[in-house]
């Protein structure tokens, strides 16, 4: 520890009377009842409080002391450019000394990557200044060094963003007959897989009169189209949201790299939800939690699609509403598949009606 935090504040004080601050004999400038003693030097301190009345004379003490101790370690971190390049840095940390140590490398407050090698390139997509921060953990003694961070600014000329854009199609009677959405019919969602499996819409923008989409000044990465029909589109109970390629499900949504380049026509063609319409009604929770109990977290919001299994064609799509709760209604005869579309633990439900 590095700094103390000395607290006088149940001290009767007399009226007039004022507070003294001693540390390690010295007099502090500090009058509060409640003060932080930082910049320590590892050791032992003695702390002493006086109070004093209105004619400055001493009328109570109290004298406590305490040890400070060095931190396990202390990281530390050099940046320097790549020569040659403009965006590209080496992130140092061979300074920390040897050792079965463990250097995690954060830019701007999101992990980036761990890694055993104290030399670490990374490549900036854009010109700004950016925050670079290192923690170095001892794997052998579970010691984590205090984080050192600096910050790098980048001016790189070369283009690192671009912009990503298509058409929706729709179909109008529940067959492969498409044509293009209208004005703010449907919603498209720019969608990336965060670290650990999370999906993330990061960005969504509703079609033209055309049925035209179109996400500006975007970085490079990968990304995931997904789109879907407004309630208020008369097509939106036989269209289920599809992502880019003809997935209904993130798992077999085809990967769009942005990079280097400007992307169009990426055209998404909904699948449609092809309900003859019957007497079913199937309706149920989706909790997340162990055993099959109710006693789970409800997830709300999640997409929910019914398959025919004969057919392997989806016949009804929704959402779970507060709760978790679900219901698909004129459901025909038949065995159906209810598929739940999470990233993060995929599940169906095998049924007949």
């Amino acid at each position: 520890m590095d700094s103390v935090w000395a607290d006088a504040s149940c001290s009767n004080i007399p009226a007039g009377g004022s507070i003294q601050w001693y540390l390690d004999g010295n007099v502090l400038p500090q009058t509060n009842s409640q003060i932080t003693l930082s910049g320590l030097a590892p050791g032992f301190h003695g702390i002493a409080l006086y109070i004093k009345d209105a004619s400055n004379a001493i009328c109570d003490s109290s004298f406590q002391s305490f040890t400070t101790y060095a931190p396990p370690c202390q990281s530390c971190l050099n940046i320097t450019p790549v020569a040659g390049t403009t965006s590209d840095y080496v992130f140092d940390a061979t300074c920390n000394g040897t050792g079965n140590l463990v250097y995690t490398w954060i830019v701007d407050n999101i992990y980036v990557t761990s890694t055993y090698n104290p030399l670490f390139t990374y490549s900036f997509t854009q010109s700004g200044t950016y925050s670079v921060c290192l923690m170095v953990t001892d794997v052998l003694t579970g010691n984590t060094c205090n984080s050192a961070c600096q910050n790098v600014t980048v001016n790189t000329p070369q283009a690192t963003l671009f912009d990503l854009c298509g058409t929706v199609y729709k179909s109008g009677n529940g067959f492969f007959n498409y044509t293009p959405t209208g004005q703010n019919e449907a919603i498209v969602y720019l969608v990336t897989l965060a670290p650990g499996g999370q999906l993330d819409a990061i960005d969504s923008v509703l079609t033209d009169a055309n049925g035209g989409y179109c996400f500006m000044n975007k970085p490079i990465f990968d990304y995931r189209i997904k789109v879907a029909l407004k309630p208020s589109s008369p097509d939106f109970s036989i269209n289920v949201p599809t992502y880019f390629q003809s997935g209904t499900m993130w798992y077999n949504a085809n990967v769009i790299t942005l990079a280097n380049t400007n992307l169009y026509n990426k055209d998404v063609y909904l699948v449609p939800g092809v309900n003859a319409g019957g007497p079913g009604i199937i309706t149920g929770n989706v909790l997340q939690g162990a055993n099959k109990s109710r006693s789970g977290s409800a997830l709300d919001g999640l997409s929910m699609i019914l398959v025919d299994v004969q057919t392997n064609e989806p016949v009804a799509y929704t959402k779970t509403e507060v709760g978790g709760s679900y219901s698909f209604t004129n459901i025909p005869l038949g065995d159906y598949k209810c598929t739940v579309n999470c990233s993060i633990k995929a599940a169906y439900l095998l049924l007949s009606i």
